[in-house]
């Protein structure tokens, strides 16, 4: 879309407001500031994205992080929003796996508490004794408090009930990446932020440009777009090994679904 289609508005509102006021008579037109130009650098499912929505607000040392995240915000979002509608029926969780994540993750907390619980008894175990030695270490004291204290929030932190919200969106990621793999295969990365398959993401995503539902038409940006997955690639994190990724991705707590492989899949059109 040509950016004159957003400045039309504007002009617009500009002669409704001035169309009941008459012109001073011998007063000569004042000179107005043309509207913006913006700057397009590309668009998604037919709408423009402009450079000057990239928010680099609190970029710092960390520009280039920042900068992967908004192009991952700007071209990615409404395309995963539309592919998890478009597979709502493979991907929305069932009554079944809600039930058995929330089982899953009480256990895991559980057993966690348990073994802070065991920890914490250590420390204070250890504070006793310092408190009554007859040489105390004042710096081992001080470590031994910091480290009570945080295994303290610990505690608190598996004492968390689970949440149906917070299961649920568990859930929905976990059956995304799982379609993906099993579309386009490739590597699994396992972190704090959950299963990703980043490889399979980066195929999806050339697939989507190629079948024009989007694309960056700045060179630059375009590279530093796909170059974002590559931060998973010597990731110590990163599974490649099948039974590995089949283990991660049904994982023995969820209701068995058949495995399918990216051999198998049939490819869809997103």
């Amino acid at each position: 879309m040509p950016a004159e289609h957003f400045v039309r508005p504007l002009l617009l509102l500009v002669l409704v407001l001035s169309a009941g006021a008459a012109p001073a008579a011998e007063e000569k037109p004042t000179q107005r500031t043309p509207p913006r130009q913006r700057e397009r650098i590309g668009e998604v499912l037919g709408q423009p994205v402009y450079r000057d929505e990239i928010d680099a607000s609190g970029s710092g040392e960390n520009g280039e992080q920042v900068l992967e995240q908004e192009l991952v915000r700007l071209f990615c979002d409404r395309l995963v929003e539309r592919y998890l509608a478009k597979h709502k029926a493979e991907i929305e969780p069932t009554p079944a796996e809600l039930q058995a994540a929330t089982a899953a993750y009480r256990k895991v907390m559980a057993e966690r508490r348990k073994s802070h619980l065991d920890e914490l008894k250590e420390i204070e175990a250890g504070l006793v004794a310092e408190a009554v030695a007859a040489k105390p270490n004042a710096q081992r004291r001080q470590d031994l408090i910091e480290q009570r204290d945080f295994v303290k929030e610990m505690i608190e932190a598996s004492n968390v009930e689970a949440s149906l919200q917070a299961e649920r969106g568990f859930l929905i990621s976990l059956k995304f990446n799982r379609h993906l793999h099993a579309r386009f295969g490739g590597r699994l990365h396992c972190g704090k932020s959950g299963l990703i398959a980043f490889d399979a993401e980066r195929k999806l995503f050339l697939e989507l440009e190629k079948s024009g539902d989007f694309r960056i038409t700045d060179k630059g940006l375009r590279a530093t777009f796909y170059g974002s997955w590559s931060q998973f690639a010597d990731d110590e994190q990163v599974k490649t090994d099948q039974d590995e990724i089949r283990g991660l991705l049904y994982p023995a707590w969820l209701p068995r679904e058949p495995m399918k492989t990216a051999a198998t899949a049939r490819p869809r059109a997103d």
